[in-house]
């Protein structure tokens, strides 16, 4: 029995003693030591260097979050100062010396959160703010077909809008997706892949989450108890800057004309603003449902 058991174990954790182990074969595969890297694995061995706490809050922490050497820099300058730039090398196949969109959103989103957690979420009821996003009012007839439920119960009140408010945030992260399908519509001529407008829609609300962000930051800073601002004011602050910055992100990235850029820029901006409009009334509907 206790033989085949040892087995089983052998089977789930699989042991590696005909695996080399000496200093000059690879811990992972085995193979000759022949510089930094395995050339068989791709292994990087270790060096004293990596036990040292110094070098792993100085190298390897910001590395691994950022897989940054010299690109965050790098990346940052040419999306701020070169629109289009980005998706366009990213697609040329050219992406060693970026950080890569998505991993750039998501580090981007993810500081957008922890800013948004600091704002005030403002008083407003799930009501309310269904009568003020939703111009259909059919959020406010889910609200009314369920009269046994006290929508004015501070307790629920609160809970509802704490739900909206995260609930609408992630909402945020599907929106590149419907602007890079509007975007493939509108430059079909361009016979391109979806995949690649959804790119430039990616690189696209990157920046304008990292401009939304810098200024919830900047609020954070000179904010006082009369004055206060939530994350939605800041975005809708933003959103005149939107379409320029996407006329030159089309300009660069599909070679079109100006005038047809100017198209596409308002095309952006009315899109972007119907997507997430859609989304957020999604968000009240489906918790106006489900509360």
């Amino acid at each position: 029995m206790p033989c085949a058991r040892l087995g089983v174990l052998s089977y789930l954790w699989p042991m590696s003693a005909d695996i080399q182990t000496s200093p000059d074969h690879c811990p992972s595969c085995g193979a000759q030591k022949l510089g930094p890297y395995c050339a068989n694995c791709g292994e990087r061995f270790l060096s004293p260097a990596d036990f040292d706490l110094h070098h792993f809050l100085l190298h390897d922490l910001p590395h691994d979050v950022w897989h940054v050497d010299g690109k965050l820099k790098r990346t940052l300058r040419a999306l701020f100062a070169k629109p289009g730039f980005l998706p366009g090398e990213y697609t040329a196949g050219r992406r060693v010396a970026y950080i890569a969109p998505l991993r750039l959103y998501l580090a981007v989103f993810l500081v957008h959160l922890a800013l948004v957690a600091a704002l005030p979420d403002g008083a407003r009821s799930l009501t309310e703010q269904a009568a003020t996003i939703d111009p259909t009012g059919l959020t406010l007839d889910l609200a009314r077909a369920r009269p046994q439920v006290n929508w004015s119960d501070p307790g629920l009140r609160e809970r509802l809008v704490e739900r909206e408010r995260w609930g609408a945030e992630f909402g945020t992260m599907l929106v590149f997706l419907g602007v890079g399908g509007v975007l493939q519509l509108v430059f079909y001529r361009q016979h391109r892949r979806y995949l690649e407008h959804a790119v430039l829609a990616l690189s696209i609300t990157t920046w304008y989450l990292l401009l939304v962000s810098l200024g919830e930051l900047a609020l954070m800073l000179i904010r006082s108890r009369q004055y206060g601002a939530s994350d939605l004011e800041v975005a809708r602050w933003l959103v005149p800057i939107l379409p320029v910055y996407g006329w030159f992100a089309f300009r660069r990235f599909y070679g079109t004309s100006r005038l047809y850029a100017t198209f596409a820029a308002i095309v952006l901006l009315i899109s972007q603003g119907l997507i997430a409009l859609i989304l957020n009334i999604a968000v009240i509907a489906l918790l106006l449902v489900t509360s």
